[in-house]
């Protein structure tokens, strides 16, 4: 039985995220999906502080159970089950410690702003989960409404993956969907692909067998403006991309806060981990 974290704040944000994660992960197979929530204490020796920190670790458990009893009305498979856990520290690493602990296989929770790939990770919770959880994270955008994931957007830059076997999730979301992959490489202007990529394009190819495969390639010198200028070209369910601590995913998102795009991405955004 899969494991699907669900991080909440019970904002109306991290809701939506759990509902896009009965949705995507609701079927046959059964589910476990482990809800949690982390709040930090107020640092005093005060007696009115103690009091306060009682009714904060109270509030947790409470918005908890709430949302607990939300969702197990959602639950389609009897086999399925749903927990929560409340637990004391700072939200990061609370999560982290709890992913690993209770090994899940998903890391499911939403994304505020206005969803661009910028606001998405830049000062974020969600982008510091991904940088350092090892589970797929799948990111999503607090307006995004489920939609089956039937065209999925790889954005490889085919660099060599130290594992291939870390894109298993991405396989599994494509053949549980009957989806189809489509390998995008956004290369600078006048670049080309060389043997080195070839190879490593033949490599995902013989990965994913059993996939509908594509391949496509565009010229843009901004990695980010390329990606979502295909996204607004082409009916796309769902972007992936790897995350390997450096290189590519610090390259694309290291960028001012301020460098708008035109068209935002409102897509929910699977990240796979290479390490």
């Amino acid at each position: 039985m899969k494991t699907i974290l669900l991080p909440t704040d019970f904002s109306d944000n991290a809701k939506n995220a759990a509902k896009y994660a009965f949705s995507i992960f609701s079927d046959e197979e059964a589910y476990r999906f482990v809800l949690v929530n982390s709040f930090e204490m107020p640092y005093s020796t005060s007696e009115v502080m103690v009091s306060v920190t009682d009714i904060i670790e109270q509030d947790s458990r409470k918005g908890i159970e709430k949302q607990l009893n939300e969702l197990r009305g959602k639950l389609k498979n009897p086999d399925s089950k749903v927990e929560g856990i409340s637990t004391q520290g700072e939200a990061v690493s609370e999560i982290e410690k709890v992913a690993k602990k209770q090994a899940a296989d998903f890391i499911v929770m939403g994304t505020k702003g206005s969803s661009g790939l910028m606001e998405v990770f830049v000062g974020s919770v969600t982008s510091a989960v991904i940088k350092r959880a090892i589970a797929p994270v799948l990111a999503i955008p607090e307006s995004a409404e489920y939609k089956i994931p039937k065209n999925i957007v790889f954005a490889a830059d085919y660099g060599s993956l130290k594992d291939v076997s870390k894109l298993t999730a991405l396989k599994e979301i494509a053949l549980k969907f009957g989806a189809t992959i489509t390998l995008l490489n956004v290369m600078k202007k006048g670049e080309t692909t060389d043997a080195d990529e070839a190879i490593e394009g033949l490599k995902l190819n013989a990965f994913f067998q059993g996939v509908s495969l594509e391949f496509a390639f565009l010229e843009n010198d901004d990695i980010e403006a390329g990606i979502n200028e295909y996204i607004s070209n082409n009916a796309v369910d769902m972007l992936a991309m790897v995350e390997r601590k450096v290189s590519f995913f610090d390259r694309l998102f290291h960028k001012s806060v301020t460098k708008q795009v035109a068209n935002h991405v409102k897509l929910p955004l699977l990240v796979l981990h290479d390490f």
